[in-house]
């Protein structure tokens, strides 16, 4: 009789979104990740507060509609059927739309605008998340290549 324990949590890669991007209230989030594991049973998403199951999915989209200004927690935890559990975690910083209000007296006064932080970064360019879906992809694919080589030995 053979006994194989399985003692190895799953591995989550964080597609998107990346440390530290900027984004703005009302902007669509898209959320990517992958996760290896020979045994996989339940993937949860964490954003803010919020709770999702998402086993068997690799991406979501989620609307920053009615979460506060400042950074958002994102957070994938995936156990697999030993128990085995990984946790990856980003934080996002999220930024207020720009905004201009009108006058509201006969004398000409302005009113401030709100403008994001000198540092933020615009949200990612399509070439640039495809670039680093495939660069992830690469990766998984020499890891498979790795494990599959080190069965075949034993």
């Amino acid at each position: 009789i053979t006994i194989i324990v399985d003692n190895i949590p799953p591995t989550i890669t964080m597609i998107s979104p990346l440390p530290d991007e900027a984004y703005y209230l009302g902007q669509t989030l898209n959320v990517k990740w992958g996760i290896n594991d020979a045994n996989p049973v339940e993937t949860i998403l964490y954003i803010g507060e919020e709770e999702i199951n998402v086993t068997g999915k690799t991406s979501i989209t989620y609307s920053l509609e009615n979460i506060p200004t400042g950074t958002l927690t994102i957070k994938i935890k995936a156990t697999d059927t030993a128990g085995n559990t990984a946790v990856k975690t980003v934080t996002i910083r999220v930024l207020a739309q720009t905004t201009t209000t009108p006058p509201t007296t006969t004398t000409p006064t302005t009113t401030p605008q709100t403008t994001p932080p000198s540092t933020t970064s615009p949200p990612p360019t399509a070439s640039t998340t495809t670039a680093v879906i495939i660069g992830v992809v690469i990766i998984l694919l020499l890891i498979a290549g790795i494990y599959l080589l080190r069965s075949k030995k034993t």
